[in-house]
């Protein structure tokens, strides 16, 4: 039987890395291989099954991607089988080509190494991050810096950062648009995952306290529930405004009300790392530590015991809002074409694995997942609170109300 002080230990290290931002990148690897040996083998071997398409000691007048290769034209989307090309297909067909991809990226939530390697074995551009902090995402890169496209915006941060007119305003060329993640408001967003925010219980500490879970949002506002809840700030934190967008969407006008409860029935909130602090599941020393914190959902495929079999954390059912994460190419983009590249290879089989091999992040498709630490510990629930893009603004104007409220995390 594991025990659980190391359990509580490698939570709180979980919690520290996906959470600050101080996650090394070569631990990814590291954790998939630790967590589900099955996926990282199924990733590995799609890994594997790739070849560099550029020979490393090629000098620049023979590199084949010198010139960017596009979907649907004389060398793209061929097969050995066929020899023709299928400028239709409905799957992303990545261009080919050479440079360096700037992609602006949530901090300690970077793509892993391996799927960065990868993706330059796949199209011959190479990939660098520029890492800022996820509610900093949709005001786009720090000054002086110029970046091709911005990877895991939300809808809400994807309407943002169009409305600021820092995304491209076409629709991606290469990218596809799976049924239901369109956004229209932002045609330049092409959907590659799928990160809900929840509520997660420390499930140990239920089951040691021999308490039931909440039942849903609404009963977070009765009996003792809301003196166990942490809640990231609604006005500055991803997850405190997805909260937001979660209770409107399944309480409407009655979301106010039911946060006025919450906040006189002793909710806490605060900055990110305030309230995972005081979270039981990442730490079991922190005086009040609480139980309940509103998270993303792969955080529980993070907050594993020291066998990688048992998660600490458990989404709580009827909290969770839908979440998809976009990519999408930045305006004036100075590499375009590796820009387009990167959106379109996040939706293709290699990514997808890959994402959910390393517990960031829940493929567009259940089937990729299988195997993994996302598949094991993190899928989304069917049914889940989902808020319509004509709402989003409202939402946003919501969290700052409730920001300015009491309640907050000493």
């Amino acid at each position: 039987m594991p025990h659980e002080g190391g359990a509580r230990r490698q939570g709180a290290q979980a919690i520290a890395d996906r959470l600050w931002g101080y996650r090394d990148r070569e631990a990814d690897v590291g954790f998939a291989r630790r967590a589900g040996l099955i996926g990282a083998l199924a990733a590995l071997g799609l890994l594997t099954a790739c070849s560099a398409s550029v020979d490393p000691a090629a000098g620049p007048s023979s590199d084949p991607f010198s010139t960017p290769v596009l979907p649907g034209s004389a060398t793209a989307g061929t097969t050995a089988a066929s020899g023709a090309s299928e400028p239709h297909s409905p799957l992303p067909q990545p261009r080919r080509g050479h440079g360096t991809v700037t992609a602006l990226v949530p901090r300690g939530a970077p793509l892993p190494q391996d799927m960065v390697e990868s993706f330059h074995l796949d199209t011959g551009f190479t990939l660098s991050q520029v890492e800022v902090p996820a509610e900093d995402l949709a005001a786009g890169a720090p000054q002086d810096t110029a970046v091709d496209v911005l990877v895991g915006l939300d809808a809400a941060d994807a309407a943002a950062a169009a409305s600021a007119g820092l995304l491209a305003r076409a629709v991606p060329e290469d990218a596809v648009a799976p049924e239901g993640t369109a956004l229209e408001s932002v045609p330049a967003a092409a959907a590659y995952a799928r990160d809900d925010v929840c509520v997660l219980a420390d499930v140990q500490w239920y089951s040691a306290n021999r308490q039931d879970l909440p039942d849903g949002l609404a009963a977070l506002a009765t009996g003792q529930w809301a003196q166990q809840l942490l809640v990231p700030d609604p006005g500055s934190s991803v997850e405190g405004r997805a909260f937001t967008r979660a209770a409107q969407a399944d309480l409407g006008k009655g979301a106010d009300a039911w946060w006025a409860t919450l906040v006189s029935g002793g909710v806490v909130t605060g900055s990110t790392d305030q309230v995972a602090e005081r979270w039981t599941a990442s730490s079991a020393q922190v005086e009040d530590a609480r139980p309940l914190l509103v998270a993303t959902q792969s955080l529980a495929a993070a907050t594993l015991n020291d066998t990688g079999t048992e998660s600490a954390a458990r989404a709580v059912p009827g909290t969770c809002l839908e979440r998809l994460l976009y990519s999408a190419v930045a305006a004036d983009a100075p590499d375009a074409d590796g820009a387009q590249s990167l959106v379109a290879w996040l939706q293709g089989g290699v990514a997808q694995k890959g994402l959910a091999s390393a517990g960031v992040a829940a493929p567009l498709s259940a089937a990729d997942a299988e195997g993994t630490p996302i598949g094991w510990f993190s899928l989304p629930f069917d049914g889940a609170l989902s808020l319509p893009e004509a709402e989003l603004s409202a939402a946003r104007d919501r969290a700052g109300s409730w920001a300015s409220g009491s309640g907050q995390a000493q």
